[in-house]
């Protein structure tokens, strides 16, 4: 029988490398004895032995029998927890992993190597705790007696560490309304702007900001405009000046109401809105509009009213009786006259 040594086989080049097999002495580990452990029973044994007076030689290689038939087997298999790690940038995981034999009893003597396969993503330290460097995924490798088992980390952005307001400052007219636009960055620059904001205002009585950053201009004044994120804040200075007087009204127009419908003899379900504005396009306060409605109809609570601060005026429309197409006709002097019309239907 030919007794030299068996020629070992080459390695695959096309076989992956990761994870990394970790060094081998080339002893092949000693088969251990497998089924249910006796270690205890052994133990046991040799305390009654040892109770009764045995040599100690006698209680010296029994105890040497019971450490080799409690041992575990090699390592099988390795579990690594949490299985699906997410940790942000600028924060650490500790990972864990445990050996097991081929009965799935945990080794928790053995050594375990953790490896990274991109370090510029994360590093893992010999004690399993991922410290990231950038966002992004990477395997983490954990080795133990030629055995190794993986787990991908996702980087996620860090915490929120710089809020941009735009536009800073902010003028706006009496009246008016404009929105801040924040953009939330980490501390690597990554950027987090669908992170939550919070808004607050420092005088609401000259300028309102709702919960997406739409500031609305109340009275002439200065205020301050804050959005908070994480912990974070940023402010922008808002200057409100009065709205510019208007001219004399140009131009009478529908705002809403036409083309209702409602059963004969009722009212319709919408006001009827006009606006006077003048060759600016502002809304011109105090104008008397008249409204003159067709076939029996009314306007409530009166035919005439006047145009509020923003130009509007309205009223609630009666249909008459007759079941058709009925209109109402609002006029101002000095203005082109516009008219609504409703289908008035069977009762």
């Amino acid at each position: 029988m030919d007794s030299s040594p068996p020629v070992p086989r080459p390695t695959d080049p096309r076989r992956p490398t990761w994870p990394p097999r970790p060094a081998s002495s080339g002893a092949r580990p000693a088969p251990r004895p497998r089924g249910r452990p006796v270690g205890r029973l052994v133990r046991a044994a040799l305390a009654l032995v040892a109770g009764l007076g045995a040599p100690a030689g006698l209680a010296t290689l029994a105890g040497c029998a019971a450490e080799e038939v409690s041992g575990l087997g090699p390592v099988a298999d390795i579990v690594i927890e949490p299985s699906a790690p997410v940790v942000a940038l600028d924060q650490t995981v500790r990972l864990t992993a445990t050996p097991r034999d081929a009965g799935g009893q945990p080794l928790g003597d053995r050594a375990v190597v953790w490896t990274s396969a991109d370090p510029a993503l994360a590093e893992v330290g010999a004690d399993g705790v991922v410290t990231p460097r950038a966002v992004g995924r990477v395997q983490i490798a954990a080795s133990a007696e030629g055995k190794s088992a993986v787990v991908e980390v996702q980087v996620t952005p860090g915490s929120v560490a710089q809020i941009g307001l735009s536009p800073s400052p902010l003028s706006l007219v009496q009246g008016s309304t404009a929105r801040i636009t924040a953009s939330l960055r980490d501390a690597a620059g990554n950027d987090v702007s669908s992170r939550p904001v919070s808004w607050s205002t420092s005088a609401a009585a000259v300028a309102t900001v709702d919960g997406s950053g739409v500031v609305t201009g109340v009275a002439p004044g200065t205020a301050t405009v804050t959005a908070q994120a994480e912990g974070r804040t940023a402010s922008v200075t808002v200057t409100v000046t009065p709205a510019p007087t208007p001219g004399p009204a140009t131009r009478l127009q529908v705002v809403s109401g036409n083309a209702q419908s409602a059963k004969a003899g009722t009212e319709l379900p919408q006001p009827l809105v006009v606006r006077a504005t003048d060759a600016g396009g502002r809304g011109v306060p105090n104008v008397l509009v008249a409204w003159t409605p067709s076939d029996g109809g009314s306007a409530r609570p009166a035919a005439v009213t006047l145009t509020d601060a923003q130009g509007q005026a309205s009223v609630r429309w009666k249909l008459g009786n007759a079941e058709k197409t009925q209109t109402m006709r609002a006029s101002a002097v000095g203005l082109a006259s516009v008219t609504f019309t409703a289908v008035a239907t069977k009762r």
